[in-house]
Order: C-alpha cells, then sequence, then structure tokens
C-alpha cells in the first residue's frame, strides 16, 4: 500500500474534478478536421491540464485541444471524427486529449 506522500504526489486538479482524461497526443489532429465538431474557444490557458479540466468541467465537451495558449473545447459529432491522425503539417502545434466525466464515456470510447 503506498504511504500518504505518494497518495499526494498522484493526485491531480482532474481528479479532484471527478474528470477523466485519456494520454496527451502531440503532433496529432482529429480525423474530421473543422468538421469534427462543434469547437468553443476557452481562451488562453497554461497547459494542455489546465485546458482538460476546463472541457471537463463544461457540458458537452470530448475533446480538449490547445493551439499554441489557446484552449478549445470540441463536442464532437461522433466518435470517428475525433479519432486523431497524424498531422499532415510538422509545424502545427496541436497537443489533443479526450476527456469524460468519471463514469461515464462520452462518444462509447
Amino acid at each position: 500500500m503506498r504511504n500518504l506522500v505518494d497518495l499526494v504526489r498522484s493526485h491531480t486538479i482532474l481528479e479532484e474534478y471527478n474528470c477523466a482524461a485519456d494520454e496527451v497526443e502531440y503532433g496529432v489532429s482529429l480525423k474530421g478536421g473543422t468538421m469534427a465538431g462543434i469547437f468553443k474557444d476557452h481562451g488562453k490557458v497554461k497547459n494542455i491540464q489546465e485546458c482538460a479540466h476546463i472541457c471537463c468541467t463544461t457540458k458537452n465537451c470530448d475533446v480538449a485541444m490547445m493551439y499554441g495558449v489557446k484552449c478549445l473545447g470540441v463536442q464532437c459529432y461522433n466518435e470517428t471524427t475525433c479519432e486523431t491522425v497524424p498531422s499532415d503539417d510538422p509545424k502545427l502545434d496541436l497537443q489533443i486529449v479526450h476527456v469524460s466525466s468519471k463514469g461515464t464515456r462520452n462518444l462509447g470510447r
């Protein structure tokens, strides 16, 4: 059994808000591109974890994306359009993470 220090170190802000997030993906884009779903601008954030937190606490947000310092949330039209694929543009600085509220899996994932 882990000690209290290990438990505190492993605790994340997403767990605090009952969120689950997949691994952050780099160098990818969404299969459906701009037609993957409804995009919402969440403004500037410090990192992808903060963006994922905003997405997870926002109604109908399936994917958190960061482009530079800008956070975007995506309400996916379906699971296929929000699959990640290798980016055609290596200069495109996107970070993508699929999120959900714990106890639910959006889009049947």
